[in-house]
């Protein structure tokens, strides 16, 4: 702020003082340099002595603005309170105003991952989105990108702006200018190291500054959580009568469960029916069984994968063969593919 105190009368002023308080709330670090001296606590600017004939003296006022005035209109007064010899003929311009509109942006981060549950060595996509919400454009934006020891990164694409490290994991996107309304998009791919089953890897995405004060906070930072998963599939067996008669239907029984903590897929068991006992049918609707190889596609069908915690289970009606009679007829079905590692085979 610059405030000039000028005598535009005939007479000679001394010991003029004025007041100026800059709102501390608002502004910080206050300097000032100019005629006079001047108390940045009280305000007062003082020693001022004005010949006539329309002679000034000035003052500047600099502060810093604080993020409390982002997005406020701030006055700024000033009044002259001094003794003039003689009397100040005009006290309707003894005041003056001066008006600043902080600019500020609301800068909002927002991420997500393309699987919340990936396993060992699988690449992980971010997207991490920033948008101006404004009500100011925002210039020299920046936003960092923190990648955890557990994911190592990959590869990076994005429609604005440059991205690249800034020592050690941390990353920053240099988003540079964004107008009001507008939305820029990074994505980053990254994979994930060897980690322990379960293990919870946390990846941050954060606004770090801009031109423009940022007057909402709480959406500067976004996180998302992999947890590192694998598939424990295990399967299970039985026939609904252990005992049958010669020419008996017997119901065999094929229940696969996932144990583990992400999606099991292209998962297929092998069960061919042995000597002793005729396929008759399979099921439930919809199951893929084919009777002569044993082979049961698990996760095609009515569902082509098995979610943690669930099943899916396949029926097998067969006649029990003439010339059986006190044979013990064993019949077997195992696991033999899936795409992701099972920690345990024993099962």
């Amino acid at each position: 702020f610059t405030l000039t105190t000028t005598n535009v009368g005939t007479g000679i002023a001394n010991g003029v003082e004025l007041v100026d308080i800059i709102d501390t709330s608002k502004f910080e670090n206050i300097t000032w340099s100019g005629d006079g001296l001047y108390n940045s606590t009280t305000g007062i600017w003082n020693g001022i002595d004005l010949p006539s004939n329309g002679l000034s003296n000035s003052i500047t006022i600099s502060a810093v603005v604080n993020s409390a005035a982002a997005g406020l209109t701030v006055t700024n007064n000033a009044l002259i309170n001094g003794i003039v010899l003689g009397c100040d003929i005009n006290g309707a311009n003894d005041t003056a105003s001066a008006s600043i509109t902080v600019q500020s942006a609301d800068l909002s981060v927002f991420k997500v991952a393309d699987t919340a549950t990936p396993q060992e060595g699988a690449v992980v996509k971010y997207t991490i989105t920033v948008t101006n919400n404004g009500p100011f454009d925002g210039t020299n934006v920046l936003v960092m990108d923190t990648i955890p020891s557990r994911l190592t990164y990959v590869s990076h694409s994005t429609d604005q702006g440059t991205y690249s490290t800034g020592g050690g994991s941390a990353y920053e996107w240099d988003v540079g200018d964004l107008a009001v309304g507008v939305t820029n998009t990074l994505t980053i791919r990254v994979q994930v190291t060897p980690a322990q089953t379960g293990e919870v890897v946390r990846n941050t995405a954060r606004f770090i500054s801009a031109d423009q004060a940022d007057i909402s906070s709480p959406n500067d930072l976004a996180s998302v959580d992999l947890r590192v998963g694998s598939t424990d599939l295990s399967i299970s067996k039985i026939v609904g009568d252990p005992t049958p008669n010669v020419g008996d239907t017997v119901q065999y029984t094929i229940t696969v469960t996932n144990n583990g903590l992400i999606n099991g897929t292209n998962v297929d068991v092998q069960d061919l029916l042995p000597s002793g006992v005729t396929f008759n049918s399979a099921g439930p609707a919809g199951v893929l069984y084919n009777p002569a190889s044993g082979l049961w596609n698990v996760t095609t069908g009515p569902s082509d994968y098995i979610g943690p915690g669930l099943t899916n289970s396949l029926i097998i009606n067969a006649t029990v063969d003439a010339g059986t009679e006190g044979q013990v007829i064993d019949n077997t079905a195992q696991i033999i593919n899936a795409t992701q590692p099972d920690p345990d085979s024993s099962n």
